[in-house]
């Protein structure tokens, strides 16, 4: 057994998806940054506090960021960070 020492996991800001059904939970949104291209949606999952930073999902300009959101990551896109 390992000790649950764990603080931190990084994921892609692109890896987040509304589509993907796996790893998928409701989030709340804190804001959104447009650029040129592409959007900034800075969220926390329901339930994350107030205290701890939000995650960052980049996506296309046109893709809707709003109420009753729900983002899922691909298996494929979490590193694990011990070996199984």
């Amino acid at each position: 057994l390992r000790p649950l020492e764990i603080h931190k996991v990084f994921l892609r800001a692109h890896a987040f998806s509304p589509s993907t059904p796996e790893n998928r939970f409701p989030v709340t949104v804190e804001s959104t940054l447009e650029e040129p291209f592409e959007q900034t949606v800075a969220f926390r999952y329901q339930g994350q506090t107030a205290k701890s930073l939000p995650l960052w999902w980049r996506t296309a300009k046109d893709t809707p960021a709003g109420e009753d959101l729900r983002l899922g990551v691909a298996p494929r896109d979490v590193l694990p960070l011990y070996p199984e």
